[in-house]
């Protein structure tokens, strides 16, 4: 009786440990920051035993499309939703199951207006601005000045 509950113990060990462990690895690749305009590229990688198909999913974030959520590169299509958005990418191993996810921010896009074109004969050491042209928080303004017949 001891040796078939010892064998029994042994099977239930070998196989509760292969059920477990996946024999493939995968890489949503790495956190990156975009902007609305550009959409968002999912670069995956998968090595090992690949017995199923790779597969993208959103978890979190604003409403996106992936074009292509079963190929381990694909984007996600803009216009985008200022926001942080989380992918998560998985894949079924000859044991098991892997999956990672990857967090993209998309910033805040806002279309420059610099207000209507100022022309001054002399320069005298000052030029006034349009009062409208303030950068959003976190962003900066810069102008230049030109000599002549502008840039």
């Amino acid at each position: 009786m001891n040796q078939y509950f010892f064998s029994f113990i042994l099977f239930f060990l070998f196989s509760f440990n292969a059920n477990t462990q996946t024999n493939c690895t995968i890489n949503a690749g790495a956190n990156a920051t975009w902007c609305g305009s550009q959409g968002i590229h999912l670069d995956g990688h998968a090595a090992g035993v690949i017995q199923g198909k790779t597969l993208w999913k959103q978890i979190s974030g604003p409403a996106s499309t992936i074009q292509d959520a079963a190929a381990l590169q694909t984007d996600v299509l803009p216009p985008l939703a200022a926001g942080v958005y989380v992918f998560e990418l998985s894949v079924t191993c000859g044991q098991g199951i892997a999956v990672q996810q990857v967090t993209h921010i998309v910033g805040f896009v806002q279309r420059p207006d610099a207000g209507a074109d100022i022309s001054q004969p002399c320069y005298t050491g000052a030029i006034k601005l349009n009062p409208r042209n303030t950068a959003p928080s976190g962003y900066y303004s810069e102008w230049t000045l030109s000599q002549g017949k502008g840039l």
